[in-house]
C-alpha cells in the first residue's frame, strides 16, 4: 500500500478558512453517553507500580484463579464518557458547531455534562451509563454498565426531542456521526427512524455526509451485520457515508462482509472493501498511522507521530475521528483528513484534553509538504 503525500500548508490554509464558514457547517452527534471513571491497577498497593500492559495484568488474574483477591487501583479522575459525548466535545474544541444526542442524565444533566453544555447543544434522551476503564501503557479494559442504553431508540428520541425538533436537527447537519452502533442495543431501529422519517425530508440541495463510528462490535450477531449493511446500503441517496475502524474492527467487518474467519488485520483487507462495501470511503485509525480509501480506489497509508507512554489512551480514537471530521467540515481529502486525525489523537494524549484548532494550525504551520 502506497504512502500518501500529505500537504500540510493545504491543510494549515483550509483550518484557517474553516473559522469564517463553521456556523453554516453544523454537526449532529449521537447516540451514546457514560460518566467514565478512569483506574490504573496496582501492581503493589503500598507503592505507585503499574502494571505495564494489558498482558501482565490479564496474567496476574490467571494466577488469581480460585481465590478471592485484592487488586489496589489508582482513581485517576472522573468525567464524560462514550464515543459521542467525546467527540462532540473535540468537535466543540476545534470550533465546530455541535448538537448532541445521547444518554446523559434526565430529567437534568449528569453533573460531568453540565460544563459541556456550555459548548454543545445537549438533548439527553436517557441516564448516563456508567463505565470504569483500566488504563494500561499499551492499552485499555472497559467495564460497562449500558442498561440505560436499552431504551435509545428512535420513539424515545422523537417523544424527548419532539417530532419536529429532531428533523430540524438532521435537516441542518452537515455531518451526521452516529457513534458506537455496537454498544446501542437498538441501533437498528435508531437507522431504521432516520431512513423512514428523515432521509426523504433531506433537501437535495445540500452534500450531506455520515460518518458511523462501529466502536467494538465483538457482541453483535451476523444478523445484526447484515442489518448494517443494508442500512448503509439504504443511505446511499441522502449521505457520503464514511466508516471508521480500527484495525480490530475492521477484521470483525471484513469476516462477516466476507463470511472469512481471518483472524488478524492486515491493510489488504482495506483494499478489498473498497470494492463492493455499501461505504463512500472508508478510514482505519491505527497506532501512529491511519489507512484511507474511497470505494473503487486504491487505499493510502498516513504516517503520523508514534507515542509511546501516552499520558492517556481512553478517547484516542474520538479525538481521530474529531481531526478527520474537522477535514471533512473543511473539504479536504480523505488523505488530509487522516492527518488531521492523527495529529488530534496524539496531541489528545500528549496534553490529556482536545487539541483546539489553533494548536492542528501550529502543529501543520511547523512543516512543510512531507511524504
Amino acid at each position: 500500500m502506497e504512502e500518501a503525500r500529505i500537504d500540510r500548508k493545504a491543510i494549515a490554509r483550509a483550518l484557517k478558512d474553516y473559522a469564517a464558514s463553521a456556523a453554516v457547517r453544523p454537526v449532529l452527534i449521537g447516540f451514546d453517553g457514560y460518566v467514565d471513571k478512569l483506574v490504573k491497577p496496582r501492581i503493589c498497593q503500598e507503592a505507585d507500580v503499574y502494571y505495564t500492559s494489558v498482558r501482565e495484568f490479564a496474567m496476574r488474574l490467571l494466577d488469581l484463579g480460585g481465590t478471592s483477591s485484592d487488586i489496589a487501583v489508582k482513581s485517576m479522575f472522573e468525567k464524560i464518557g462514550g464515543n459521542g459525548p467525546l467527540l462532540a466535545e473535540a468537535l466543540a474544541e476545534k470550533d465546530a458547531v455541535c448538537s448532541c444526542i445521547g444518554a446523559m442524565g434526565i430529567p437534568e444533566l449528569s453533573a460531568p455534562y453540565r460544563p459541556l453544555s456550555n459548548k454543545v447543544r445537549l438533548y439527553s434522551v436517557a441516564e448516563c451509563a456508567d463505565s470504569y476503564a483500566l488504563e494500561f501503557p499499551d492499552g485499555k479494559i472497559m467495564l460497562g454498565d449500558t442498561e440505560s442504553f436499552n431504551s435509545i431508540d428512535w420513539q424515545t428520541l422523537q417523544s424527548r426531542i419532539g417530532q419536529e425538533k429532531l428533523l430540524m436537527l438532521f435537516q441542518e447537519a452537515q455531518l451526521l456521526c452516529f457513534a458506537n452502533w455496537s454498544g446501542l442495543p437498538k441501533a437498528t431501529d435508531l437507522l431504521q427512524g432516520i431512513l423512514r422519517d428523515v432521509c426523504p425530508a433531506l433537501s437535495c440541495e445540500r452534500t450531506r455526509s455520515v460518518l458511523f463510528d462501529l466502536a467494538d462490535p465483538t457482541g453483535k450477531s451476523d444478523a445484526q451485520f447484515v442489518e448494517l449493511f443494508a442500512a448503509l446500503e439504504a443511505l446511499a441517496p441522502f449521505y457520503e457515508r464514511i466508516v471508521g475502524l480500527n484495525p480490530k474492527e475492521c477484521l470483525q467487518v471484513y469476516n462477516h462482509y466476507t463470511h472469512s474467519e481471518e483472524r488478524e488485520f492486515s491493510a489488504e483487507m482495506l483494499e478489498e472493501l473498497l470494492q463492493t462495501f455499501p461505504a463512500d470511503e472508508i478510514v482505519i485509525h491505527d497506532a501512529g498511522c491511519a489507512y484511507v480509501g474511497r470505494k473503487g480506489e486504491p487505499a493510502r497509508k498516513v504516517t503520523g507521530r508514534f507515542l509511546t507512554n501516552p499520558r492517556i489512551s481512553v478517547g484516542a480514537g474520538d479525538n481521530f475521528n474529531s481531526g478527520y471530521c474537522l477535514g471533512k467540515l473543511c473539504a479536504l481529502p480523505g488523505e488530509a483528513c487522516a492527518a488531521l486525525g492523527n495529529e488530534a489523537a496524539v496531541g489528545f494524549m500528549e496534553r490529556e484534553r482536545p487539541m483546539t484548532r489553533m494548536e492542528l494550525l501550529e502543529a501543520f504551520e511547523e512543516q512543510e509538504t512531507i511524504a
